[in-house]
């Protein structure tokens, strides 16, 4: 009969685990095991110390074994190939050199964000109004696809007393309000 023995898990790589920006993504020792180039039945992948974001141990300890998770959370915004976490694998006889684990994060389209102006008043019978607004405008905080080099727009959704306008309030994407105060109001 032949015997069989195990021996020294040998990492190469690892294919990148696939998540989406600001999302917390479980990984599981099967995700690890499914994406790591590697011999000789790992029983175990280890947290070697370091990653990007923040790595959630979820109870199963730095070692990871069949049936366990630990649970990432990405750094703010990032999006693209981020190296996630530095582990190597491990089983009774013994582990594997420190690799990189990479996660492919899909860019999500982030709010906008701006600072509004102050309250506008004008004399009665003023005429039109046009000015800057809003400041700071941003499509969102990514400055990648899809968030960089989108445009933005502007809704106002109640006026509280519309007879007060001849022409209602906009604000153009650069942030200009404009108007037109109803006559005699």
């Amino acid at each position: 009969s032949q015997v069989v023995s195990a021996e020294t898990p040998v990492v190469t790589g690892f294919s990148n685990l696939a998540g989406t920006e600001d999302q917390d993504l479980t990984i599981s020792f099967a995700d690890i095991n499914a994406a790591a180039n590697v011999t000789n039945s790992p029983t175990a992948y280890i947290w070697a110390g370091g990653s990007s974001g923040n790595l959630d141990f979820n109870g199963a300890g730095a070692g990871l074994s069949p049936g366990e998770t630990w649970i990432w959370t990405p750094p703010a915004n990032a999006n693209g190939v981020i190296e996630a976490i530095r582990l190597y694998a491990g089983n009774a006889d013994g582990t594997s050199e420190i690799k990189k684990l990479s996660v492919n994060l899909s860019d999500t389209n982030d709010a906008p964000t701006f600072t509004a102006g102050s309250d506008v008043s004008v004399d009665e019978d003023s005429g039109a109004y046009s000015a800057a607004w809003a400041s700071d405008i941003s499509s969102g905080p990514n400055m990648t696809y899809p968030d960089g080099g989108q445009t933005v727009s502007f809704s106002i959704s109640a006026i509280s007393n519309p007879a007060a306008f001849a022409s209602p309030p906009s604000i153009s994407p650069t942030g200009t309000l404009t108007f037109t105060p109803a006559t005699n109001f």
